[in-house]
């Protein structure tokens, strides 16, 4: 089943500039020059002077992902083939049509939330303002949640819930972890525990608009009112997390067919998680078929071991300067709290792979979460910590749309402190995370 194309993605991205008339570039026209860049249709125009009035619509990142969709959808149950014969097709379409353009996709997100910040920052508006913005944006993920509501009332069946859903999987690149349709326990909890999600409108008050319209004119802008940019702001956000959910159904194909053809030469995907694309091509294309088994269990013992060495290496999160390499500097990561609000209770861990728990009303721990873990939200979870990600990460956009309090990012040595407790306290306002057991 095609995912849902979303037509305001059609609009995604329209920006009027008018660089005649700009006398100097802040940082919010410079932003929209430089994405405008990347996204046009015609390169050209986005160098030099523009004429007054010329839009520029970047609508063809969206094009590729609704391509993209399409060929999916043409293709059918092309993922249940274990033949190899259409995997480098998948490989180039999912590149071409999901992983770049999703990039470009990404990086509007970003813009996005820089500018909405940009406004806080000027005093034009509110964290309130913010955090109802992000509630009245409603994305792929409000859909998933309402259609579980759907699927345990028995309004919704599983096998239209998992044609548009099933390709998930916590961890969206890790081929031992189970995809929705390949876990029988999925979808079997409690209805009466998960949470509605309803997107509320957003609205600022005149004068909020008018001041937000001043900022645009002085910046040359002044045929972008404030409805827009919250308009561009609102697509962008969604066209990123619509454009990831189409390009991960590609991925989870390709893991599949290999997955597939493992079990044909006695290879478990534990094995095969070892085995880089590439090696795994080459040696299909260039061996016989008695070769295969050995050549790839070879390919991925070696790489094993690899593993095994490089995890025992420890380094810092990151490298300033070739020093860190033989002393470890302490670094301590600042987490981006997500809300001002706050949440006090049991915590729980969760890991790829395993099969989905009660969270109700938990506080979950999850180290890098991605689209697969999206499931978590249809229950009632008081609130969520990270290990990695950022402001704009994947899970920081759902906590905003969501309004959880979260803290995404905490760093290793904070989130491993954080594993064996059983009571957290997350306030987001304050900026604080404690153990409370």
């Amino acid at each position: 089943m095609p995912p849902k194309k979303y037509h305001y993605c059609n609009t995604i991205i329209t920006a009027v500039i008018k660089s005649k008339t700009a006398k100097k570039y802040s940082i919010n026209a410079f932003i929209l020059l430089l994405c405008t860049k990347f996204l046009i249709v015609e390169p050209k125009a986005a160098h030099g002077d523009m004429d007054i009035g010329h839009i520029i619509k970047a609508t063809s990142a969206m094009k590729k992902i609704d391509e993209l969709a399409k060929k999916q959808a043409s293709l059918g149950s092309y993922n249940n083939d274990p033949n190899l014969n259409q995997l480098n097709a998948i490989i180039h379409d999912c590149i071409n049509l999901g992983t770049i353009p999703f990039s470009i996709l990404a990086r509007h997100g970003f813009i996005a939330k820089t500018l909405l910040y940009s406004l806080v920052h000027k005093g034009v508006l509110s964290d309130d303002d913010v955090s109802q913005f992000f509630s009245s944006v409603s994305t792929v993920a409000s859909e998933l949640v309402n259609d579980m509501n759907l699927l345990q009332s028995k309004k919704l069946g599983i096998e239209k819930f998992m044609g548009k859903y099933g390709h998930l999987r916590p961890g969206t690149y890790d081929i031992s972890s189970p995809r929705y349709d390949q876990i029988p326990e999925f979808g079997e909890m409690d209805y009466q525990e998960f949470r509605n999600i309803e997107s509320k409108k957003f609205e600022i008050g005149k004068s909020q608009k008018k001041e937000i319209d001043g900022l645009l004119k002085d910046d040359g802008l002044t045929d972008l009112d404030s409805d827009n940019l919250f308009r561009y702001m609102a697509d962008a956000i969604k066209g990123r997390e619509y454009g990831k959910f189409v390009f991960s159904r590609s991925v989870s194909t390709i893991l599949e067919i290999i997955a597939r053809f493992g079990e044909q030469h006695f290879l478990s995907r534990d094995e095969l998680s070892h085995i880089s694309i590439n090696d795994f091509l080459s040696v299909i294309k260039h061996s016989d078929e008695e070769e295969i088994e050995i050549r790839l269990r070879k390919i991925s013992k070696k790489n094993e071991e690899l593993v095994n060495v490089s995890s025992a290496i420890r380094l810092p999160q990151v490298l300033y300067d070739y020093s860190g390499i033989f002393v470890i500097p302490f670094q301590v990561s600042q987490p981006n709290f997500i809300t001002n609000k706050k949440a006090s209770s049991k915590s729980i861990s969760l890991k790829s792979g395993e099969d989905p728990p009660s969270l109700v009303n938990k506080l979950v721990l999850i180290e890098n979460a991605d689209p697969g873990f999206d499931w978590i939200f249809s229950q009632k979870i008081s609130g969520l910590i990270t290990k990695y990600g950022g402001a704009n990460s994947h899970m920081a956009i759902r906590c905003a749309e969501f309004n959880i309090p979260a803290a995404i990012g905490c760093g290793e040595q904070r989130y491993e402190s954080l594993l064996n407790a059983k009571h957290i306290m997350l306030d987001c306002s304050a900026s604080l995370i404690k153990i409370m057991d």
